[in-house]
């Protein structure tokens, strides 16, 4: 009897944790931070201030903010050695980066003289820009990362951004 109760006790402590590991790893799942960020459908080239200047919109679709953002924008672009060997050249491009979001963000990359965007002819020449966006969210305490990818065929040359891409919802 003894052996009995012992297995009993056994097996309810075996299932209380069990219990609670699931409940664990369901809760840690849904409390995650999630990147509800979207990005603009195109890049545009334009001037501002009389400066030559590449921009694009990030926006946070849940409008809650998110501290420390970082902005980071690369130049995939497919380059020709001497020797006639083709690789893809890297390049970071220099854009700002404020210091919290909460709504709709404007990415600038002035293209000077030494940008790597100066000779750069969309409609001529295949390159892909990546953003990466990190920042620390302050509803699920967490940092958040999204990546985004926009082509040479995703540039535009106009004079501004026509409208934000955050609507209010409801009637």
């Amino acid at each position: 009897d003894h052996i009995t109760l012992l297995l009993g006790t056994v097996h309810q402590i075996i299932g209380v944790i069990l219990v609670v590991f699931c409940f664990s790893i369901f809760v840690t799942k849904f409390s995650q931070p999630k990147a509800d960020l979207i990005y603009s459908n195109n890049v545009l080239m334009t001037s501002r201030n009389g400066q030559r200047v590449m921009q694009f919109r990030i926006a946070n679709k849940r409008l809650n903010q998110v501290f420390k953002p970082e902005v980071r924008v690369s130049l995939f672009k497919s380059k020709i050695t001497t020797e006639g060997e083709t690789y893809t050249e890297l390049v970071d491009l220099s854009v700002n980066s404020p210091i919290v979001l909460s709504g709709v963000l404007t990415i600038t990359h002035v293209v000077t003289d030494d940008s790597p965007l100066f000779n750069v002819d969309p409609s001529s020449e295949h390159f892909v820009l990546t953003v990466l966006f990190v920042g620390f969210d302050s509803v699920y305490h967490g940092e958040i990362c999204k990546l985004h990818t926009f082509t040479s065929a995703d540039i535009v040359k106009v004079v501004f951004f026509v409208i934000d891409f955050i609507e209010p919802e409801g009637p």
